[in-house]
């Protein structure tokens, strides 16, 4: 009985681990290093030849689709190449983004990078992020949000997330204030880097742990 008592609490401790984690990083190396399977793709924009809006329809990127959430204002909304229409970038290449939190009278604006295949990590450098509105990522898997995090502002600002228990299917950049009029918040999206291999959690060893009590349960019996 001791011992059934014993897996039984160790077998509830990690019940406890088995929902999905996020860990967000703002350092290239360190969200490296914790990456359980080399990188999956890359998206620097540099493939693109001439200026492509995802205003009105998604564009296709490496890795998925970008795409404008809302309509009614066309400010943005492009990958951006030479020659660059907007400075908040790193003079390359880049998604040209704009959102909008949609006050009185006005739409809100989001845009969603729609992922083709789950990532169980992510990141990307943003340039500009936080002058009017503020930008706010969110993480989905299907329905569910993962996680949230505010990309803070400056120049080739780094953005990093680790899912342990689950993967993304979606992520979507909001503004998280509002102001009044059609100013939102305009920044510049470039070179993201994704890993689809998930990251297993604790969980993963509930069945084992459970077919384990089943047969010390049996042995008791006889």
């Amino acid at each position: 009985m001791t011992n059934r008592l014993a897996l039984t609490a160790l077998i509830s401790a990690f019940a406890v681990g088995a929902t999905a984690q996020v860990a967000w990083y703002g350092n290239e190396a360190s969200w490296a290093s914790n990456l359980v399977d080399p990188l999956s793709w890359t998206e620097s924009f540099s493939g693109f030849g001439a200026d492509q809006s995802f205003v009105a329809a998604p564009v296709s990127i490496t890795g998925g689709t970008l795409a404008q959430v809302g309509t009614g204002i066309s400010f943005r909304n492009l990958v951006d190449v030479p020659l660059l229409a907007t400075s908040d970038n790193n003079g390359t290449a880049h998604a040209s983004m704009f959102v909008n939190g949609g006050g009185p009278g006005e739409t809100r604006i989001d845009v969603a990078l729609n992922l083709s295949a789950a990532v169980g990590a992510l990141s990307f450098r943003t340039w500009g992020a936080d002058t009017l509105e503020g930008t706010t990522v969110q993480l989905f898997s299907g329905g569910t949000l993962l996680g949230t995090r505010n990309i803070s502002n400056g120049s080739n600002r780094f953005t990093g997330f680790v899912v342990t228990g689950n993967t993304v299917d979606r992520i979507v950049f909001v503004s998280r204030t509002t102001i009044a009029g059609p100013g939102g918040e305009g920044f510049g999206l470039d070179d993201i880097k994704a890993s689809t291999a998930p990251v297993p959690e604790p969980g993963t060893l509930i069945g084992a742990g459970l077919a384990l009590m089943g047969l010390l349960g049996g042995r008791r019996r006889r």
